[in-house]
């Protein structure tokens, strides 16, 4: 399994298929393993990118550091624009991920997840460009 280092964890990933990247962010109590039954019909059509990230780390930064981690995996990939899917707190990832790094996310996908009312929650699907992070 490919490993990476990111400014905050090791990184193991998986790529499978090809086409544009999808990016598919596990919550909280599963690994990428979560996704066993997605990723051979999702790879038919796109570069699937699983990881699982590696490190103790603080509560109160734990879906920054994540998303983080996925910046940093895309550029060690080579990846400047995919699709991403977040499931459970994997969606409080990527909804952090869109509100700091929008140039990186073509289509946003959020399941059983909620959202961070707040400051944010102004924000709507397609307008990401206009939310602060």
């Amino acid at each position: 399994m490919p490993v990476t280092t990111t400014r905050n964890a090791s990184v193991e990933y998986d790529v499978r298929g090809v086409g544009q990247s999808l990016v598919l962010i596990n919550g909280l109590g599963f690994g990428r393993w979560g996704f066993f039954k997605q990723v051979p019909v999702l790879s038919r059509q796109f570069a699937t990118i699983t990881f699982d990230a590696r490190r103790e780390r603080e509560p109160e930064d734990l879906i920054g550091a994540l998303a983080g981690d996925v910046v940093d995996l895309l550029d060690h990939l080579g990846v400047n624009n995919a699709h991403v899917l977040g499931a459970s707190l994997g969606g409080f990832v990527a909804q952090e991920l869109v509100l700091k790094r929008p140039d990186l996310v073509a289509r946003l996908v959020l399941v059983s997840t909620g959202h961070g009312a707040g400051e944010r929650s102004g924000c709507r699907a397609g307008r990401w460009g206009g939310c602060s992070a």
